[in-house]
């Protein structure tokens, strides 16, 4: 009898102490989470103005695009961030390069165009 109280006990121990680890809807919580992942919309000025929206995965992957107010064209940014905020982003003709940084809930920082030799600075919010 006291064998069967004590692995009953246990077990609702070991019960009690992994739920402890679990969020509501029963994923693991990590207080490290990647608070940059989701959907931004922002604007870049300069000489060049536009919009870019982009999206960033739970791996740090971005990936979205862009408007030129200038050339009247759409282009494609791909890019990562890392575990600090830091953005480092091409893209797809590869002459425009954005860097800055991204907090929980707003961006900013500057962006290139090498061909055209145009530089100006972007923000960003989260969706």
């Amino acid at each position: 009898m006291k064998q069967k109280l004590f692995l009953a006990l246990a077990f609702f121990a070991i019960s009690v102490m992994s739920s402890c680890d679990k969020s509501s809807n029963g994923n693991d919580t990590d207080s490290n989470a990647f608070v940059y992942d989701g959907d931004w919309s922002g604007t870049m000025t300069g000489g060049d103005r536009g919009q870019i929206s982009f999206t960033v995965g739970t791996d740090g992957k971005l990936s979205g695009n862009g408007f030129s107010s200038q050339s009247q064209g759409s282009f494609n940014l791909t890019g990562t961030v890392n575990s600090s905020g830091q953005l480092d982003v091409t893209s797809n003709n590869s002459n425009n390069t954005f860097t800055g940084t991204l907090t929980a809930s707003s961006g900013s920082g500057t962006w290139t165009d090498q061909g055209a030799q145009l530089t100006g600075n972007w923000t960003a919010t989260k969706d």
